[in-house]
This record gives structure tokens, sequence and C-alpha cells, in this order.
């Protein structure tokens, strides 16, 4: 993983981080790190540090949106169209966080995993 792979990801981790997300964490020695909280097997992210850890959050392709999710999407999108408010941008990022959808591609980009169907109880 490359410098510019690793800032991405770790934008993409912060913003996630106040809605669980679940992820991959593999460290030199095989062993878990404290930043994560076991929950049914699965590991959610708490806080991140710059150790030597292999971090992969667990995400949804974009395919995987359902029509309400699709559709509420499409709401927030419009709604500051007609005053190009930028609010929109970040409103739009926070949904798509919330239900742990990947549109920065990187399950294509081998940082994420896509996440099993249920994982998020969606």
């Amino acid at each position: 993983m490359d410098l510019k792979e690793k800032e991405l990801l770790l934008a993409d981790l912060s913003a996630r981080l106040p809605y669980g997300v679940k992820v991959f964490i593999q460290d030199n020695t095989g062993k878990y790190s404290t930043i994560t909280e076991k929950i049914l097997d699965t590991y959610v992210l708490r806080f991140i540090n710059n150790n030597n850890i292999l971090i992969k959050p667990y995400l949804r392709p974009m395919s995987s949106m359902t029509k309400e999710e699709r559709d509420k999407l499409g709401i927030i999108n419009c709604m500051y169209v007609s005053s190009h408010d930028y609010g929109v941008f970040y409103q739009s990022q926070d949904f798509l966080n919330s239900i742990h959808v990947d549109y920065r591609c990187l399950i294509e980009k081998g940082l994420a995993l896509e996440a099993p169907e249920g994982m998020y109880g969606i």
C-alpha cells in the first residue's frame, strides 16, 4: 500500500468512526489490536493509531443500496440544489458512511473488504 492509498484509507476510516464501522485487523504478530471492540466475532473500530497494523473496513458496494437508501440519498442531494449550498456534500457523505457504503471504491482498490450480506443488519 503506497502513501496515497494509506491517506485515502485513513480519511475514509476517520469519517466512519462514529458509525461503528466493522474492520478486519491483523498486526505483525497475528494478534488483534486494542483499537477495536469485539462484538459477535466482528471487530468495531473505536479509534485509529499509527501502529504497523493492517486495517481493512468491511463496506457495502454501492450496488447493494436498497431502493429506500437510494431514495433518501436522492432527497438529500435535491435539498440544496436550488440554493447551491455545499452542505449537500457533507450530508451525502455522512449518510453513505452511516450505511457503510463504499463510495470511494476502496473495495476495488483492495483497501476494503466487501461486507457479507446482513453484516450491518440492513
